[in-house]
């Protein structure tokens, strides 16, 4: 029976079975399962979560199908643009990537965001680039070296000496203290690591 004879059945996704494929078992009739393999495109891994729609294709005479499509409420994509999401297993949108026509790229999360490469990161733009940081700010490998600079610097402003009488005057002693106080910030700010 090839596919043109069969048309597509409608299902709610009731579990999963995860091994090397996404296997689904879903309700496709009251009281009426049917198994099927997820196909998704070519390097993605995204299982439906429960009780999502998903549209089923018979491939053999036993049965069996494949899981070709699942039904998403939109997420506000507009023609031409492209918005990914993921959920949690009850089906809560935990974070979503929008690309959208303006040429612009949204990520929305609620957790962490990492970024592991194992060569260089490059960033360019024609443009200014902000960072609106609530929390701390850690540099990692260079911050120590960070640290020096302005430790170093603060020092060298410690050490400044005035002209005038009496010769070689040095800062006032309630201006060392505030040196100290920003050098025990600096030390702060830029520890190693998280």
């Amino acid at each position: 029976m090839g596919l043109t004879e069969f048309a597509g059945r409608i299902g709610t996704v009731i579990k999963h079975e995860i091994e090397k494929a996404v296997e689904i078992i879903a309700e496709t009739r009251k009281g009426y399962n049917q198994k099927g393999v997820l196909y998704n495109s070519s390097g993605e891994d995204s299982p439906p979560v429960e009780n999502d729609k998903i549209v089923i294709l018979k491939v053999d005479g036993n049965g069996k199908g494949i899981i070709v499509g699942v039904f998403n409420e939109s997420q506000g994509a507009k023609p031409g643009e492209k918005i990914y999401f993921a959920r949690n297993e009850k089906g809560e949108i935990k974070s979503k990537l929008s690309m959208l026509g303006k040429g612009e790229v949204l990520w929305e999360l609620e957790g962490d965001f990492e970024l592991l490469t194992k060569k260089g990161i490059k960033i360019e733009a024609e443009k200014d680039v902000s960072s609106n940081i609530k929390g701390k700010y850690f540099i990692g490998n260079n911050a120590i070296n960070i640290q020096k600079l302005l430790l170093d610097l603060v020092d060298e402003i410690k050490n400044i000496q005035t002209f005038g009488p009496p010769p070689l005057h040095k800062i006032h002693p309630q201006t060392i203290q505030s040196l100290e106080t920003y050098k025990n910030e600096i030390k702060d700010l830029f520890k190693e690591g998280a």
